[in-house]
């Protein structure tokens, strides 16, 4: 298992770390996924005598994942501070966005594509409301990393934010009001029409345009809805979902309402967060982590010292060792046709 807080990472035993990885990592607890215009006969039989037939009998894994809590009384804030830029004003080096919790992923398909459509509208392009409210006033530098609608989550996230910004009161007040002011506006007139089917058109045309890597690209757009036990072939209803906003967009406020719903009602669930740079973050991190490290060793026996270094060395030796690269699946001259083989077609002409 890789990745994970550095900060955190001491603190898992090695026995959690065995039990979770033998609970989730198994063919019981996996999705296959093959691309491709042919018969996945083949595919499925491989994977039995390959994989399925080594392991016996289903886990039965329980991998749902649980809903966060649906109440968060306000709006509280969490203040977090970060490495600081020696090379820029300490007091232009904050960061502040306000995250609104919505729906449950992938719960209704079609509210996600709205809610999707919705973010791109508010902050996508120079055009956009908020990037002419806050980037060209100069509030701060650009968007936060943390912008528009999340949704590979469980619990789906819209969040606006702005860094580079003032680290003082005042200053990140008057961002968060401004954030809340353009969307209390926004509730009221809406978004130009032309630019709404724009955006609509622009889905489409993107969700339709054919690149090198569109089998890979789809089996990752797939994973999300997958992971959160929805169906994966949402991914193929982008037009049908554009073509049906576009109706809605006649008939009803579509994106008044979403704002009101989701961003303005007091009663959700959101949060403030605030990130300010520290000079000596990167100390304080270090001492942290030595100090847990210190508690960490003061625990053990000698036996448990004496495994630890026993198995360091024998990790040492594995990672010396070269790998057979003649395991690894490759292709040979002998594997490439040596005749192109084009498709028939037919042609047709339009006159003017």
């Amino acid at each position: 298992i890789s990745g994970g807080d550095p900060e955190f990472i001491p603190e898992a035993k090695y026995e959690e770390v065995i039990s979770f990885h033998n609970t989730f990592y198994h063919p019981s607890n996996c999705t296959f996924l093959s691309v491709g215009n042919f018969d996945f006969t083949n595919n499925l039989k491989a994977i039995e005598s390959e994989v399925l037939n080594h392991f016996p009998g289903a886990k039965g894994v329980n991998s749902k994942i649980p809903l966060e809590a649906e109440t968060i009384p306000g709006m509280p804030t969490v203040v977090a501070s970060c490495m600081a830029d020696p090379s820029r004003p300490m007091n232009q080096q904050s960061s502040i966005a306000l995250a609104y919790f919505c729906d449950r992923t992938f719960a209704n398909p079609y509210e996600t594509f709205k809610l999707t459509m919705f973010s791109k509208l508010l902050t996508d392009g120079a055009s956009s409301p908020l990037y002419r409210t806050l980037i060209e006033s100069n509030l701060g530098e650009g968007f936060s990393p943390l912008i528009g609608y999340e949704y590979q989550m469980l619990d789906s996230m819209f969040a606006v934010g702005l860094q580079g910004c003032t680290d003082d009161k005042e200053g990140l007040q008057k961002i968060s009001r401004t954030i809340i002011d353009v969307l209390e506006n926004l509730s009221k007139t809406g978004f130009d029409e032309a630019f709404i089917k724009k955006t609509l058109h622009d889905t489409i045309y993107y969700s339709r345009k054919t690149t090198d890597n569109l089998g890979i690209s789809l089996i990752q757009k797939m994973v999300h809805p997958i992971i959160y036990d929805a169906d994966p072939f949402i991914v193929f209803k982008t037009t049908e979902f554009a073509n049906k906003l576009k109706e809605d967009c006649k008939k009803t406020k579509v994106f008044q309402e979403l704002i009101k719903k989701y961003l303005l009602r007091t009663s959700r669930p959101k949060i403030q967060f605030i990130m300010k740079p520290d000079e000596e973050f990167s100390t304080k991190l270090a001492t942290t982590t030595q100090e847990k490290l210190d508690r960490i060793a003061k625990q053990l026996t000698a036996e448990e010292i004496k495994k630890i270094k026993e198995d360091s060395e024998r990790l040492k030796k594995r990672q010396a060792q070269k790998d057979n690269i003649n395991l690894l699946p490759k292709i040979s001259f002998e594997d490439i046709p040596k005749r192109i083989e084009f498709p028939s077609y037919t042609t047709h002409a339009l006159s003017n």
